[in-house]
């Protein structure tokens, strides 16, 4: 009976913290995925560039892509860095999902192959008025480093705009710009 007891009372606490309305913080992640998943699909990027830069060690592949519809813009930059060692191969991709020419969402995933086998990290930010209001990470990277400040998103996001200019001229200086 006792057991009998015990049970019921982590089943009614268990469904009181189900209907528990979803945080402010959640409701945004939450409406961000959900509108970041309908753009992405329904996007057709409208530019892309393509650039290999090589050095002594290694060659670089860029590809970059734009969608800008109704003031909501995804850039999206993948790349591929070859060691020509041979030891490793790295893949990365960043997103960054601006709204109203506000940074709301960026990913960064990092893929890097070795001959024995493959390590996986990327992080989701979620920000809201130009700061981080979460952080998702999954695997091992730089989110395990003590030294790891994830606002440096907003400078990565910031250099990328730069890049972006110099590359396909003044469509993304409006976002510079703000």
């Amino acid at each position: 009976m006792k057991n009998l007891l015990v049970i019921s009372l982590l089943l009614s606490v268990s469904s009181v913290n189900a209907q528990t309305p979803p945080t402010q913080r959640e409701q945004i992640i939450q409406q961000t995925n959900e509108q970041l998943n309908n753009y992405f699909n329904a996007c057709a990027y409208d530019m892309h560039r393509i650039f290999t830069h090589y050095n002594k060690k290694t060659s670089t592949t860029e590809k970059w892509q734009f969608c800008n519809k109704n003031n909501i813009k995804i850039m999206r930059i993948t790349s591929s860095l070859k060691r020509k060692d041979g030891v490793s191969t790295e893949h990365s991709t960043e997103i960054y999902y601006i709204k109203n020419n506000k940074l709301i969402y960026a990913k960064e995933a990092i893929v890097e192959y070795y001959k024995e086998g493959k390590s996986i990290w990327n992080c989701e930010y979620y920000t809201k008025n130009g700061k981080i209001l979460a952080t998702m990470s999954l695997g091992h990277g730089k989110t395990e480093s003590d030294d790891w400040q994830p606002e440096e998103i907003f400078t990565m996001y910031k250099n990328r705009l730069q890049q972006a200019q110099k590359v396909f001229g003044g469509e993304f200086k409006e976002i510079i710009d703000n």
